[in-house]
């Protein structure tokens, strides 16, 4: 990928992560970078095609980080807690949420193809949660793993709101121990 590319998906995230994929336009991106909107056009044709890029992007690179975890984390218990660790360190970034969070947010604005994109990372997030879950013993690892990634996408609003990023952490370590007997 071409660095002008990277640099128009890096700064459209950042806005995204923000402002919301919709609380900004091309122009934003020109005159952060310093470049014509004709030249955004160029890489991505539309907003929308900027969007399913964002997405791809960002659910490639949070799939790096749990293969990762899979890597060098053998219990599941402690793989769930480096998960939540990822959003921890959002709620640290100085007014950062979850890119797909934000544009799960503005759902019905977005095409059919990003709101597929954003269904499958969501999905994928879960699975890989959810497998987790069920070596831990729970008898519902499918509805333990949406409900762990609906409480992280919530705390990660609460800490922002309270400027409390160890409130993620805190409240992540209280789903997860309900699963300690289990294992």
């Amino acid at each position: 990928m071409s660095s002008r590319k990277e640099e128009i998906l890096d700064i459209a995230q950042h806005l995204t992560q923000t402002k919301g994929f919709n609380g900004f336009s091309y122009n934003d991106i020109s005159n952060e970078i310093g470049i014509k909107t004709s030249s955004i056009h160029y890489y991505f044709r539309s907003k929308d095609d900027l969007a399913i890029a964002l997405i791809e992007r960002y659910h490639h690179n949070f799939r790096l980080q749990l293969n990762e975890i899979d890597a060098k984390i053998v219990s599941p218990h402690q793989k769930l807690i480096a998960f939540s660790e990822i959003f921890k360190s959002l709620a640290e970034a100085k007014d950062k949420f979850c890119l797909c969070g934000m544009m799960a947010a503005e759902h019905q604005s977005i095409s059919a193809e990003a709101q597929n994109k954003l269904k499958f990372y969501f999905k994928n997030s879960a699975d890989w949660i959810a497998s987790n879950f069920a070596i831990l013993g729970s008898k519902k690892p499918d509805n333990d793993a949406k409900a762990y990634l609906a409480l992280l996408e919530g705390a990660l609003l609460m800490a922002r709101i309270e400027g409390r990023p160890s409130l993620l952490e805190q409240l992540a370590l209280v789903f997860i121990s309900k699963f300690e007997h289990l294992s």
